[in-house]
């Protein structure tokens, strides 16, 4: 059974003819709803495909590389590649299918070639718009051509600065936000690390270089701030701020914060109060 006859939806034809000197066009745009027996398979591509998944879920694979595809998610799969797509459950997707080396050209240029998934894709509404627009009789194609290759443009600077973006995280602020996130757990060193998938050594080494502090001292010092915190804006027992600082008990909880503080958690509450 051909893959068409497990898709419904509604797709265009796009007259390219009046962009044939452009550096690349789109020759279809169109919305796809897949039956979950739906699979299609392309060898040696002769174009690259964009799409936007608005509901349900498929799997996408490029030269062997598979993601899924879920709601918010932009697939982008290249010219020349071999690519496979099939439906897991529900799937519908806006695309377009674009002819000519020029876009993969540009997703080497921007590093994105390797890339097929990028998640909660923030310019998916006008993405659709576009599309729709496709079909609509009165639509003068050839401004809507410019329009789509403006889109794209667009798009891949978008996609290229979200990437940057997440790049610039260092693995010491990725440490950082782990203790925090976890710290009424009372993790250790080692089971942050391995949480990250990252050896301890290279941690402490990483932690070292960025921010001239130990990863103890750092958990030491966001037990206390957190401490301090709320014995001073909450009513919270002295037995719940332990639990909620990653102490086993109040009596750890008291000896700790002695050490580091000079005095007792309920001294250390008194005297804010009275100082207020």
């Amino acid at each position: 059974m051909s893959h068409m006859q497990e898709r419904t939806g509604e797709y265009n034809y796009v007259n390219t003819e009046i962009t044939s000197k452009m550096p690349f066009s789109i020759d279809m745009a169109g919305l796809d709803k897949c039956t979950q027996r739906y699979f299609l398979k392309r060898n040696n591509s002769p174009i690259s495909v964009i799409g936007f998944t608005v509901s349900g879920c498929g799997i996408i694979k490029q030269n062997g590389k598979e993601v899924k595809t879920e709601k918010g998610s932009l697939f982008i799969v290249n010219i020349g590649e071999n690519h496979e797509y099939r439906s897991l459950k529900n799937w519908q997707f806006y695309w377009v299918n674009i002819c000519g080396n020029f876009f993969k050209e540009l997703l080497v240029n921007y590093k994105l070639q390797n890339d097929v998934l990028f998640e909660n894709f923030e310019l998916g509404g006008e993405f659709m718009e576009l599309i729709k627009k496709s079909n609509d009789k009165g639509t003068d194609f050839g401004l809507w051509q410019t329009d789509m290759q403006a889109f794209l443009f667009k798009a891949v600077l978008s996609l290229y600065r979200a990437k940057t973006s997440q790049a610039k995280e260092t693995m010491g602020n990725r440490i950082k936000n782990e203790i925090e996130k976890h710290i009424a757990e009372g993790l250790s060193e080692k089971e942050i690390c391995r949480h990250l998938g990252i050896s301890l050594r290279q941690a402490q080494r990483i932690f070292k270089e960025e921010f001239s502090l130990t990863i103890h001292k750092f958990i030491t010092e966001t037990k206390m701030r957190r401490a301090r915190a709320l014995l001073m804006n909450t009513k919270s027992s002295i037995k719940q701020i332990a639990l909620e600082t990653g102490f086993e008990n109040e009596k750890y909880f008291s000896t700790f914060f002695k050490r580091e503080e000079g005095v007792s958690p309920a001294l250390y509450r008194k005297r804010v109060l009275e100082a207020k």
